[in-house]
């Protein structure tokens, strides 16, 4: 049976500090075999804190920072190696492989998020909540105020898109059947002002 537990406030605090997760990416292909240069998995998005591991399983490959809040790297070297980084800032990070024309192919972004941040970026805050908790196969958003409509969206900790709603003032029942345990973020657009929050499906 599944649960959905939505955290307040004081409970992601507490979260953000004492838990930290480990995302593998995978780092392969070898043009000289005629293996497409890849990072695996390209685009992901993980919580301050957490750590990146690349793994190089095959061919000639490093890493080098394009763009973002801090620099991360690795020397190029053959297969097999591993590589680790510590995110501690915020922000979208762009890399890729330097050797040749690698980066043609192997490049990738890493988004950092820290989901302690609820407020609004539009700076006016949204009243909503998320019940009941806990939850099973749905749960249902509610909205205070009138004449509000938007988009909820539920992203997994890879930054992949899991599910789309609209969304509007007043009741909105989620279906929350297809996700598997594990923990999510929860998006609300609602006329441009944009809300995160962090859940967790047991």
């Amino acid at each position: 049976m599944k649960h959905i537990y939505l955290l307040s406030t004081f409970f992601l605090a507490a979260f953000t500090m004492n838990a930290q997760t480990t995302h593998m990416v995978e780092v392969g292909g070898n043009p000289n075999g005629g293996a497409t240069p890849y990072f695996d998995p390209q685009f992901i998005t993980i919580e301050l804190g957490d750590i990146v591991e690349w793994n190089n399983i095959e061919g000639f490959h490093g890493i080098s920072t394009t763009s973002g809040p801090e620099s991360f790297g690795a020397p190029n070297g053959t297969a097999p190696w591993m590589s680790t980084f510590t995110f501690e800032m915020e922000g979208v990070y762009e890399y890729e492989c330097p050797v040749g024309n690698h980066a043609l192919t192997q490049f990738g972004t890493i988004t950092v998020v820290n989901s302690m941040n609820i407020s609004s970026e539009a700076g006016v805050d949204v009243n909503w909540n998320m019940y009941p908790n806990p939850a099973n196969t749905y749960t249902t958003v509610q909205i205070e105020g009138d004449g509000q409509t938007g988009q909820l969206s539920i992203y997994n900790l890879t930054g992949a898109l899991v599910g789309t709603q609209p969304i509007q003032s007043g009741t909105t029942k989620i279906d929350i059947n297809h996700l598997s345990n594990g923990i999510y973020i929860i998006e609300l657009n609602l006329d441009g002002v944009l809300e995160r929050r962090k859940f967790t499906v047991k």
